[in-house]
């Protein structure tokens, strides 16, 4: 893991995650009302595909800039799993138990985390996009990134 991502899951660590979830704050964003609200992102097939897309995206453009970095994508995998497991469990304990979130949600948030990681240990060689621009900064600022209207790129995230 290169210095920029350790800092970042630092940095992550130490934001204080959800705590913004109701209000209006972000600009350019789309906004649903309630826990209830954003938990009907959790079955859905679009919002899942587009997180898997742009990570495939991703390690597809890093292949093509070096074939040597884009071999260590299942090894950075391995490495990321375990640290992103820990700190999503800890992170989302308090809302799963208050707001009766179900399991997906807690996966919901470990996919957002580990496009963040990989985004981040690639950004020397493939230009930060949807998980740095977006899904990074709703959670920095207290949000949960839960759907997308539109067709992406254009429309706009929604956020909780």
């Amino acid at each position: 893991m290169n210095p920029r991502t350790q800092t970042l899951l630092q940095t992550l660590e130490n934001a204080d995650w959800f705590s913004c979830v109701g209000k209006r704050d972000l600009p350019n964003v789309a906004y649903v009302s309630s826990w209830l609200h954003a938990a009907a992102s959790f079955p859905n097939v679009e919002w899942g595909n587009l997180g898997l897309q742009r990570g495939h995206i991703i390690e597809n453009k890093a292949s093509q800039k070096s074939k040597e970095r884009a071999q260590l994508w299942s090894e950075l995998l391995k490495e990321f799993r375990p640290l992103l497991n820990e700190m999503v469990k800890r992170k989302t304990e308090t809302v799963v138990k208050a707001q009766g979130l179900p399991a997906p949600f807690v996966s919901n948030v470990f996919g957002d985390m580990l496009g963040i990681a990989m985004e981040s240990e690639y950004s020397d060689i493939v230009a930060p996009d949807f998980y740095t621009n977006l899904i990074l900064d709703a959670y920095l600022k207290g949000h949960f990134p839960c759907g997308w209207e539109g067709k992406y790129p254009e429309g706009k995230l929604i956020v909780y």
